[in-house]
């Protein structure tokens, strides 16, 4: 069933290539029971939504989870819920992550 026409919620947990899971959620979490476990173990430090953490990124493997990290830095930049000087350590954190990506990928 596509997510559009879900009669229930779907898990909010994205993946590191930019999908969703779309898992069945839990009544009490914004996640299905896997993912529920997963982001329970990380501290939350902003509140993004229920069991949702705003500071936290998921691994960044490929360009997508870069991408999808950087659009949720200038989100949360745009929206004050976090500093600039937070925001710019994020920022070269994903340039160092992107720098990464493409010297792995040359060899």
């Amino acid at each position: 069933m596509h997510s559009r026409f879900s009669r229930y919620p779907l898990c909010r947990h994205i993946k590191t290539n930019g999908l969703t899971c779309k898992s069945p959620a839990l009544r009490t979490s914004a996640f299905c029971h896997f993912h529920q476990k997963l982001h329970r173990t990380r501290p939350v430090t902003i509140s993004g939504g229920p069991g949702l953490s705003t500071h936290l990124f998921h691994p960044l493997f490929d360009r997508p989870s870069i991408q999808r990290a950087l659009s949720v830095v200038v989100s949360r930049l745009s929206t004050n819920q976090i500093s600039t000087r937070d925001a710019g350590r994020m920022l070269y954190g994903l340039q160092m992550a992107l720098s990464n990506l493409k010297s792995t990928s040359l060899e």
